[in-house]
């Protein structure tokens, strides 16, 4: 009897949390829909020509070297990926494997990932752009919240995430999202706002047309 009803929980516990894991992905896709739909044209060789004269010359370079002619305007772009994860500082790497989904004329972005704690346990995360408006979520097995973070700060963290992230759609730094001012021959400063607070990161590229270094400040909580 005991055994019975031990086996009957943990079956109902394992019901639960997949139908968590199957809710959880629902919310992902339902948000990809709602990126992908307000996506708007993308940035193509026309946009890159009418901004050419007003990009700082390192930014150049790079499109020169990274964008063949002739090429095709870029909408959306979805990237899959793995690697390790680790909570903060000094704690134990976990595997990680994710995909991401990105408007490259528009600001936006939709990222979900899952990460391996051990058989059976694993955190689950979604963060995500929209609309000018960021929102990071992560729940434990896919059912129980760890956090839901947005806000001011969250904005302007989502919105630096996808400016050094269009690095994947190099079409995107001629969009009209981007603010650009040249530094040196070797870097330039870029500007995002799209709704929130601003971010800005410094690109550095190398004499090849490479990216060499991406830096920029992003809002961090180190208490929470």
């Amino acid at each position: 009897m005991v055994i019975l009803l031990i086996a009957s929980a943990v079956v109902a516990a394992a019901a639960w949390v997949f139908a968590g894991w199957r809710r959880f992905r629902a919310l992902v896709r339902r948000d990809v829909e709602a990126l992908f739909a307000d996506a708007g044209a993308g940035p193509g060789p026309a946009d890159v020509a009418a901004r050419w004269s007003s990009l700082p010359e390192p930014v150049r370079r790079h499109l020169r070297y990274a964008v063949p002619s002739p090429a095709p305007a870029v909408r959306t772009a979805r990237l899959q990926h793995d690697g390790q994860f680790r909570t903060k500082p000094g704690a134990r790497w976990f595997p990680i494997r994710g995909e991401q989904y990105f408007t490259a004329g528009k600001p936006g972005f939709v990222w979900n990932a899952s990460i391996r704690m051990a058989p059976l346990l694993w955190i689950e995360a979604r963060d995500r752009l929209f609309s000018g408006r960021g929102n990071m979520l992560v729940k434990f097995n896919s059912s129980f919240t760890i956090a839901n973070a947005s806000g001011p700060e969250i904005d302007q963290g989502s919105a630096l995430r996808w400016l050094a992230e269009v690095v994947w759609f190099p079409s995107g730094f001629a969009g009209d999202g981007i603010r650009w001012e040249a530094i040196d021959d070797r870097s330039a400063r870029a500007t995002i706002d799209c709704g929130g607070l601003p971010g800005s990161a410094v690109f550095e590229i190398d004499d090849e047309g490479k990216f060499a270094h991406v830096r920029g400040n992003r809002y961090r909580d180190p208490g929470k």
